[in-house]
């Protein structure tokens, strides 16, 4: 039966979600569905591999990146460190350097304009599942402000 329902092409598919569409307009790898995905998964995982992702090529560069966080721990030792955020740095830089070849100081006491911006898409990401926009659509219609509907559409 379990067999027979997800091999119906009517029950098969995600639910339209109005907050999820705002972002993709029905693109992209999260979401599409269908031969939509199919074809974007593909190139997408193309690319990824002529960038050098899933090679050992970003070997070198995620060492450094660990290497630099060993070195900012060891800088720290006996300070007091946020864990909020503390990852964001170096994740952010490795991916940014896989795809653009460009490194960032992620420690430096300017943050750079990559950095800045994930974070803010990370902030906005939670406060808006936090609030139950992803599971309540309708919300953003009754308080959009409060919902984190606002901090998409700005």
């Amino acid at each position: 039966m379990v067999k027979e329902l997800f091999s119906n092409i009517n029950s098969a598919g995600k639910t339209p979600n109005p907050v999820l569409q705002y972002f993709g307009n029905g693109y992209g790898i999260v979401f599409t569905e269908g031969h939509n995905w199919e074809s974007q998964r593909r190139f997408v995982l193309r690319k990824l591999r002529d960038v050098g992702v899933l090679k050992s090529s970003i070997e070198v560069f995620l060492l450094e990146e660990a290497a630099t966080l060993i070195e900012f721990f060891e800088h720290k030792v006996g300070k007091p460190i946020s864990g909020v955020r503390l990852f964001n740095g170096p994740i952010v830089n490795s991916l940014w350097r896989t795809v653009s070849g460009e490194s960032n100081n992620w420690d430096s006491p300017t943050k750079p304009d990559i950095l800045r911006a994930a974070e803010y898409l990370t902030e906005s990401l939670n406060r808006t599942s936090q609030s139950g926009l992803f599971f309540a659509p309708f919300l953003r219609f009754v308080a959009p402000a409060y919902f984190g509907w606002t901090d998409w559409k700005n």
